[in-house]
């Protein structure tokens, strides 16, 4: 992130991009029936600005029924009587044509809707084109996905008071994703129920290994170059759930060593945390001492 001035009032928003807007579209507007893999269509529309305007301005006449995304960010935004000047927004999207397509006219509308806007660059393709194995491009870029939006919460909560994960719009793999950096991170994770209409905002929810876990985990990072070797289950365990990663080129020349991961990070954060003293005296009030005044 650039330079953001922390602020005790603002909130940041991470967006899945899906493309309900394309349904909506399609729906009025027959030239623009083709699937979502025909990637040359796509292309074709991302190349012509004429048909990006079209997109555009379909969107614009009533973007809250056009689009997902829109739709649950302003529900969320009236409920608790935000304004653009207090949400930054971060919409992720896939790196497919048919995506970007409706990533761009949202860029467009929250630009024009005078929001705080990070674009960030797509994220792995969940439709790559043969002869790419779909399904470890699928696997592989989940996991991506996961570390960067792990990484992304928590750089913004340097600068922002509350950092939300708006999965409404995206695909059922990034809804899933999404939940769980929303979970790791400590993140307020809501979505449009469609039957309800109303903003649902989840509760906290978290596993906490056990004690023993959590401390063998800290003497191992603590180490003087990750080497410390613990059982050897829990060291499978801490691969598999994406704790740790091999890593050919640290260490001290002794080969393969084990890096730590945004994941394991944060059971880490979990471990200090839980070992630092309970405050004997309570705090002479009640403000978020994370976000000092500045």
């Amino acid at each position: 992130f650039p330079h953001v001035p922390r602020s005790a009032q603002s909130e940041f928003h991470v967006l899945t991009v899906g493309n309900s807007l394309i349904a909506h579209v399609q729906t009025a507007h027959s030239d623009f029936r083709h699937p979502m893999h025909d990637h040359a269509f796509w292309r074709g529309v991302l190349d012509d600005p004429g048909r990006l305007d079209q997109v555009w301005t379909f969107l614009r006449d009533n973007p809250e029924r056009r689009s997902a995304e829109i739709h649950s960010l302003t529900a969320y935004m009236r409920e608790r009587r935000l304004t653009p000047d207090r949400v930054m927004l971060y919409p992720v999207g896939t790196r497919t044509p048919s995506n970007e397509v409706v990533r761009s006219a949202l860029v467009r509308y929250f630009k024009d809707e005078e929001f705080l806007l990070f674009d960030p660059p797509p994220t792995p393709a969940f439709m790559p084109e043969p002869p790419a194995d779909e399904h470890e491009v699928f696997r592989r870029g989940l996991l991506h996905l996961l570390d960067h939006l792990i990484e992304i919460g928590r750089s913004a909560q340097d600068f922002a008071q509350k950092v939300c994960f708006n999965p409404t719009g995206g695909y059922k793999a990034h809804v899933i994703i999404m939940g769980i950096a929303a979970f790791l991170t400590g993140g307020t994770l809501y979505y449009m129920h469609e039957e309800f209409q109303r903003i649902i905002e989840f509760p906290p929810v978290f596993y906490y290994p056990s004690r023993e876990e959590l401390t063998a985990f800290s003497r191992f990072i603590e180490s003087a170059d990750l080497m410390l070797e613990p059982r050897p289950e829990q060291i499978k365990r801490w691969i598999d759930y994406g704790l740790v990663a091999l890593d050919l080129n640290g260490g001290s020349g002794r080969g393969a060593r084990l890096a730590l991961t945004p994941r394991g990070k944060v059971w880490y954060e979990f471990f200090l945390a839980e070992a630092r003293p309970a405050a004997t005296d309570p705090p002479e009030d009640d403000s978020d001492s994370r976000f000092p005044e500045a």
